[in-house]
């Protein structure tokens, strides 16, 4: 094999390297778990992390339940199974923020800000809709995106 050829295969060879490290990395931001909280008029967008609690509750979706007030600052919902593990991230958090609150078993959708307590743990963020959050309310459909 000529010089000229081994470069163009060490070219190709490195070329299609970087497709699949490029194509994984895409791969994994596209399987992010991404849901949608909606009541028909207001929709918030939420991308969870992988925590176990966070897979345990997408494992669920899709599923309708009721979305109460508690508090001032929180809008909160008992899904349909419990809600798996207590592994995850706990500390003060902002708005947007969705936890679960392990000892009641609820979903905590915050519209404000709100200090850590035991046994919440952090399940994702609002990626877009954080503003509509104070105004879900009745029945709403949580889904997968």
């Amino acid at each position: 094999m000529g010089r000229g050829r081994k470069i163009r295969t060490l070219v190709l060879v490195a070329l299609s390297l970087a497709c699949l490290v490029g194509c994984a990395s895409t791969e994994t931001a596209d399987s992010a778990m991404r849901i949608s909280v909606s009541d028909g008029s207001n929709t918030v967008i939420y991308r969870l992390n992988d925590s176990l609690p966070a897979q345990s509750l997408y494992s669920m979706l899709p599923f309708d339940v009721s979305v109460g007030d508690f508090l001032a600052s929180q809008k909160i919902f008992y899904p349909p199974e419990k809600v798996e593990g207590t592994d995850g991230i706990e500390g003060d958090g902002k708005a947007g923020d969705l936890a679960l609150f392990y000892p009641w078993g609820d979903i905590v959708m915050y519209y404000g800000p709100f200090n850590s307590n035991a046994g919440l743990f952090l399940l994702g963020n609002a990626e877009s809709g954080t503003d509509k959050i104070k105004d879900l309310h009745g029945i709403i459909r949580v889904d997968r995106l």
